[in-house]
């Protein structure tokens, strides 16, 4: 006799708790990297990078930041809507949304921590790192969209 399947992408919560463990794992990745960066900066000495790369860099990683969470809003806009029933997101939906938002996020502060260490002070660079931390923070996984929902234009 087979074992029963456990589908968790089925229920609200269970779309809301696993989106909830890959938000934490991908902010404790970031975390970690902050004190990587935070280590090698007490343990260098001179820079062997222009200051002109490292400008281009910094410009890049803004760049990015936008790009990434323009991104990741839009597409998780449209993949809620993609996904929309009545007057909700199916959990599917949830999680497919909130997932690429939250890896697009990764992708521009982890570029911005490569940035910052390169530069090797927590100057100017560390902004675009934090800043796409903060993007993360604020959208935790509560499952708002997968609950009934009235428009409501007043």
């Amino acid at each position: 006799m087979a074992a029963p399947q456990i589908k968790p992408l089925e229920s609200p919560d269970g779309a809301k708790f696993i989106t909830r463990l890959i938000w934490i794992a991908m902010l404790m990745g970031q975390v970690s990297l902050m004190f990587v960066v935070l280590a090698s900066q007490e343990s260098t000495s001179q820079t062997a990078i222009p200051l002109a790369n490292i400008w281009n860099l910094f410009i890049a990683s803004w760049v990015t930041l936008v790009i990434c969470v323009g991104g990741g809003l839009f597409a998780r806009n449209q993949m809620y809507k993609r996904h929309w029933v009545d007057k909700a997101v199916t959990p599917v939906g949830y999680f497919q949304g909130n997932l690429i938002l939250l890896a697009l996020c990764e992708v521009a502060s982890l570029f911005g921590w490569v940035v910052v260490m390169m530069h090797e002070t927590f100057g100017w660079p560390v902004w675009v790192p934090v800043l796409a931390m903060a993007v993360q923070i604020l959208n935790f996984p509560n499952g708002r969209a997968m609950q009934d929902q009235e428009l409501h234009l007043s």
